[in-house]
Formats: C-alpha cells, sequence, structure tokens
C-alpha cells in the first residue's frame, strides 16, 4: 500500500470475505491468499492499521459501524478503523507478468542490509531502495539526509537497462522465499505459495 493521501484506497489494504488481501501504491502490488473465508464482508484496512494487526496475529476478527475487531489468542482486542465509500481497483490484470525467469545473486542480501541503512525513514512503508539492472550488474542505490549508497554486484542479464524501486524491509522477506522472479515487458514478479509480488519498470 501507499502513503499519498490524494488516492485514499490505494493506502489500504483489500480484505475480501474470500480471504485474499491485497495493497498497492499504483507501481507496486502484493496480494496474497489465505485459503480461509472471512466471516465478514470485505473492507479496505488503512494500511497503518495492518502493521500492527501483523503484530498482534489474530485468530478471531469481526465487524462494527466503520470498525473491525481482531482478537489475540490471548484475548487482545486491536479495533481499528475501516475506510469506507470506496471500491479497490481490479488488479488481475497487472498480476498476469509473462516474461523470461531470472534470479537475483545471493550477494544481493548483504548489499541490500548495507542500502537499508541509508534508507531509514520513521515509518518502514516511506524508506525505498532503487535498483538498476543492465549489462551483467545490478546497481542498488539508497539515500537519506546524511548519506547515500550505491553498490553493485553481477547478475545474469545482458538487455535493455531497467530500473525498479522497493520497499527494503519487503524485498528482505521476499528473498527470504525466493530469488527467482519472472522479468515481462512492463513489470517483474515474483511468486511464492499463496502470494504475489509485481512491480513495475522503468526503462532507461
Amino acid at each position: 500500500a501507499g502513503r499519498d493521501q490524494s488516492t485514499p484506497k490505494l493506502t489500504c489494504v483489500n480484505i475480501t470475505k474470500e480471504g485474499a488481501m491485497t495493497g498497492s501504491d499504483g507501481y507496486k502490488i502484493m496480494h496474497c491468499e489465505t485459503g480461509q473465508e472471512m466471516p465478514i464482508k470485505t473492507f479496505l484496512l488503512p494500511a497503518s492499521s495492518a502493521s500492527e494487526v501483523i503484530k498482534l496475529i489474530p485468530i478471531h476478527v469481526s465487524e462494527g459501524k466503520g470498525w473491525v475487531h481482531f482478537r489475540s489468542k490471548e484475548k487482545t482486542v486491536l479495533s481499528c478503523r475501516i475506510f469506507e465509500g470506496d471500491v479497490f481497483p481490479d488488479v488481475s490484470n497487472a498480476l498476469k507478468v509473462v516474461g523470461v525467469e531470472l534470479t537475483f545473486p545471493k550477494t544481493i542480501d548483504d548489499v541490500l542490509d548495507r542500502a537499508s541503512v541509508f534508507a531509514k525513514r520513521r515509518h518502514n512503508l516511506d524508506e525505498s531502495v532503487v535498483i538498476t539492472i543492465e549489462k551483467n550488474r545490478l546497481k542498488i542505490k539508497a539515500k537519506s539526509d546524511t548519506g547515500w549508497i550505491e553498490e553493485e554486484t553481477n547478475i545474469r542479464y545482458n538487455d535493455d537497462p531497467l530500473e525498479f524501486s522497493f520497499t527494503p524491509f519487503l524485498l528482505r522477506d521476499i528473498l527470504k522465499e525466493t530469488h527467482a522472479f519472472i522479468l515481462g515487458e512492463k513489470a517483474l514478479k515474483f511468486e511464492g505459495a499463496g502470494w504475489e509480488y509485481v512491480a513495475m519498470l522503468r526503462n532507461l
């Protein structure tokens, strides 16, 4: 999910009655399938609240008027305002990325850790690193008010140069699952058991 308040629905996570969860800032999409139907109707949960819900590890959810209530195993209840009056966009076509499969090198993990230091912000959703791929080289860049970092590593790629941005903590979690991704004409895609992540490309 994004942080741009001019498009409020893109600052939320769309949680459906069928148990699917989707977040997007207009350039990146995260989609997960829980495989379990929700006991309440589809709703939009602000991303700032969603990050707190994840920490709670809820086992039960119920709805009120303009609110959703999450309860943990320890019976702790977290009540969150939901966003009403708008519909989350259909991202099903954007998730269909067709292309060649590439693999990030194992060295990207350490490079990302170092770059993340310079990407630090008050909220982790505001953090970003820029990744450039060209001529068998992968470059990661990040900057802050006090400095910047730019580091390179090898990758098997010798096509047109491209660039995309990532939220560091999310990319780190993805790399725990897989280093492989599909490179399409306009986007790249990671996928695993029950989840998909798509990032739009910027051609250089």
